[in-house]
């Protein structure tokens, strides 16, 4: 199939083309040789069952082979890893995000949101959706909140990379890489942990608790900006029935799926539905069709807040389901409330897509507020 993820129009809005891609062929091989599945029961299989995995087999090529330092930071991720050293990493750092964690940081949460709220001017992405997850992050790793520009920017240069992946935007991340590793050699490797995977650890929760949480955040408001009676309905409920902001994130996440793919190698010959896959083989799992898919929700191109049950692929699933998702659903359901509590009204004055078509999210969303 022909399916182009990096033109405008599916930058624009890559729903209509994953909607198609359900009805006509959900399972497809790219002209460049890429296998994707777009239906919500085969995302769930391939990202939930262990026996796909989420390197090559031993031996065949990889392309974070420890071949450039940035190489090494991405080889010890525990998003690249299988099992078993990937159960030690992720045990590792899971306290800090359990949820008696995540629940200590409720006031730090709402502080920053109301500080940031007291800063805003009228740029939504730079001002606040941006800046808010690092700052959290930054008192929950015990990190200089001085240094969250750097943050910042390390975080965009590795999304440019990973979304790349070209050899340009690679090289490009290498300074980031050595900067990084510099940076977090100061901490004390954690029990069990090598001193790499903690350094390279630790980078990898600033770099993925910023960017989806970014994502989220940004593309969230604009999804209630363009949907003004939600929005409304969501303000009129905020003193009166505080639950629906629970369901309000859920759906946000659905609706805007930050991160639209996922991938993983299968071990054996595997059957999506009519389609079979060789082994050894990587699937691509479009998240954001499969959050689309109408066989699991009912008018699945219409965000609705209240929607329940909400079975949304937005964390992943399995083993490698998001290890921050408790703190992405503090972050938003706090700032949701204090920002619609803040303004009377909030209007999209320019929006601007980065042109991504994994780590979907806003370069800008400038808003207009009273």
């Amino acid at each position: 199939m022909a399916f182009e993820f990096g033109s405008p129009a599916f930058i624009a809005d890559p729903y209509a083309r994953y909607a198609e891609a359900q009805r006509e062929t959900p399972v497809f091989r790219t002209r460049e040789g890429a296998i994707y599945v777009t239906r919500h029961a085969d995302c769930a299989t391939l990202l939930g069952e262990e026996r796909f995995r989420r390197r090559p087999a031993p031996g065949a090529d990889h392309p974070f082979a420890a071949r450039t330092p940035l190489d090494a930071m991405l080889a010890h991720w525990m998003l690249f890893m299988d099992p078993p050293r990937h159960d030690a990493v992720r045990a590792a750092f899971a306290p800090w995000f359990s949820a008696q964690s995540v629940a200590r940081l409720e006031a730090v949460v709402a502080e920053t949101v109301r500080e940031l709220i007291g800063q805003f001017d009228t740029e939504f992405v730079a001002g606040f959706a941006s800046p808010l997850p690092v700052l959290v992050l930054c008192r929950l790793l015990e990190l200089p909140a001085g240094d969250r520009p750097l943050f910042e920017q390390w975080s965009a240069s590795l999304s440019r990379a990973l979304e790349s992946g070209t050899d340009e935007q690679m090289r490009a991340a290498l300074p980031t890489s050595l900067a990084m590793r510099d940076y977090f050699r100061r901490r004390t490797p954690l029990p069990g942990l090598s001193a790499e995977e903690t350094i390279y650890g630790l980078g990898f929760l600033v770099w993925a608790g910023h960017e989806t949480t970014r994502n989220l955040l940004a593309s969230g408001m604009l999804a209630l900006c363009e949907h003004p009676e939600q929005q409304e309905e969501l303000r009129r409920c905020l003193r009166d029935e505080p639950a629906l902001v629970k369901a309000a994130v859920e759906e946000l996440l659905r609706y805007t799926t930050p991160v639209q793919k996922l991938s993983r190698w299968t071990t054996t010959v595997e059957r999506f539905g009519d389609y079979e896959v060789a082994g050894e083989t990587m699937v691509t799992a479009l998240l954001g069709a499969a959050n689309r898919d109408p066989a699991v929700f009912g008018d699945a191109q219409r965000l609705e807040l209240r929607r329940s049950p909400n079975r949304h692929l937005s964390f992943g699933r399995g083993l490698h389901a998001c290890l921050g998702a408790g703190l992405a659903r503090l972050e938003a359901q706090t700032a949701l409330p204090l920002l619609l509590g803040a303004f009377r009204s909030i209007e999209v004055s320019c929006a601007r897509w980065r042109p991504n078509s994994a780590l979907r999210g806003l370069d800008t969303l400038s808003l207009a507020v009273r």
